[in-house]
C-alpha cells in the first residue's frame, strides 16, 4: 500500500509530462503547415522574379541590337561605312 502511494503520484506526474509533451508535439505539428506554406510562396515568388529578371535581360539585349542596327544603318546612309548583311 505504501509502495502504491509513492509510486501512484510518480506515475500520474509522468502521465501529465507526457499528455504536456503531446500536446507541445501537436502544436509543433500546426506550425509546420505556416512554414510549408510560407516556403511556397516563397519559391512561387522567387520563381516568378527569376522569370521577370530574364524576360527583362532578353528585352536588354534586344534593345541593344536593335539600337547597334540602326547606328549601323545610319552610318551606311550617309555613306561612312560599306552595308554588310543585316
Amino acid at each position: 500500500m505504501l509502495l502504491f502511494l509513492i509510486v501512484s503520484p510518480v506515475l500520474g506526474g509522468i502521465a501529465a509530462a507526457g499528455a504536456k509533451i503531446g500536446e507541445a508535439i501537436a502544436a509543433i505539428g500546426l506550425l509546420w503547415v505556416p512554414i510549408l506554406f510560407l516556403t511556397g510562396a516563397a519559391v512561387v515568388v522567387l520563381t516568378v522574379g527569376a522569370a521577370q529578371e530574364r524576360r527583362k535581360a532578353a528585352l536588354e539585349a534586344e534593345e541593344q541590337l536593335r539600337g547597334t542596327r540602326l547606328v549601323v544603318q545610319s552610318l551606311c546612309g550617309l555613306g561612312l561605312v560599306g552595308r554588310g548583311p543585316l
